[in-house]
């Protein structure tokens, strides 16, 4: 991690860049040079799916959620071709975060059993000796004791704890949304157990954080897919199914209900949402009192406001 994190914050810089570039290129009206820097900025969340780490995979969620937000600024102000809205569609239709938090804990387990296989192999060399004396290694004291506390009945044990609760893990995420964040909640780790303590929390945030981009993933297909149906029939879908399968096969569904996105709309614009992490319609309220309350993407009709 230590060579990982100073590469992640040169992506979230790069994330952030491409979001300065859309709005530029949002205020000089160029809508599909706008679409096509969300799309490269999508597409750059790419690079880190060879790193499952949970770390990484965290910040690819927060680079995707940056993509979409941009979503509604580029429709509002610009007219994107329909070819334009067709590449963004196809592209927010590629990223699959269901399974890829499971797919990151795995690797996680992958890599912890690998480290306890290292430290059993080169048990000799690392366990404590004297200076100069046996193995020849010449680490210092603290350096050299993490690697034998394996070697510990108390640390095998914990450790042991530790592989069972993670693999409980696993098989909740195997299960689908919205069921794996009742399943994931539900999971007690060990008391006795210090890195499922420490993981846990952060585990069940992850599964959070996860529903709100998948949300805000199919809601910006959804708002793009919208925008198409009312150029081509001069007004808005009653409802979403509406444009089925004319113009997109099926509804996506929200993870936090399982059911469809919701959708609402007037004169002054329209919201497709997710209801969140209270799992409650709080009929659209993107934001209120600065406190994330639905989670989707309003697109405003500015001449008429």
């Amino acid at each position: 991690m230590s060579a990982c994190i100073p590469r992640l914050r040169r992506i979230k810089l790069l994330a952030k860049l491409l979001s300065l570039r859309t709005s530029f290129l949002v205020c000089q009206g160029n809508g599909d040079q706008a679409v096509e820097s969300i799309v490269s900025a999508l597409r750059m969340g790419r690079m880190l799916d060879d790193q499952p780490v949970l770390t990484v995979y965290l910040v690819k969620v927060g680079c995707l959620n940056m993509a979409c937000q941009n979503v509604p600024y580029v429709l509002e102000r610009t007219k994107p071709s329909d070819a334009a809205l067709v590449r963004l569609e196809k592209e927010l239709r590629t990223i699959d975060l269901p399974r890829m938090l499971q797919q990151v804990l795995v690797a996680e387990r992958v890599y912890t059993l690998a480290l306890i296989a290292e430290m059993i192999d080169r048990k000799d060399q690392l366990l404590l000796r004297q200076p100069g004396v046996g193995s020849g290694y010449e680490h210092s004291l603290p350096e050299r004791m993490p690697a034998t506390f394996l070697f510990f009945p108390w640390m095998r044990q914990m450790y042991g704890r530790f592989l069972r609760t993670e693999a409980l893990w696993i098989s909740a995420l195997d299960k689908p949304w919205p069921d794996l964040i009742d399943a994931v909640k539900d999971i007690d780790a060990d008391s006795r157990d210090m890195f499922s303590e420490m993981l846990g929390p952060t585990l069940i945030r992850s599964v959070e954080l996860s529903g709100k981009s998948i949300g805000m993933v199919r809601s910006a297909r959804l708002a793009a897919t919208i925008e198409r149906y009312r150029r081509v029939k001069q007004k808005m879908p009653d409802s979403l199914r509406e444009m089925t399968p004319e113009y997109i096969e099926a509804i996506p569904a929200d993870p936090f209900t399982g059911e469809e996105l919701r959708y609402k709309h007037n004169e002054k614009g329209y919201v497709v949402y997710s209801v969140g992490e209270n799992r409650r319609d709080d009929g659209g309220a993107i934001q209120k009192s600065d406190e994330w309350v639905d989670f989707g993407v309003r697109v405003r009709f500015l001449d008429k406001q």
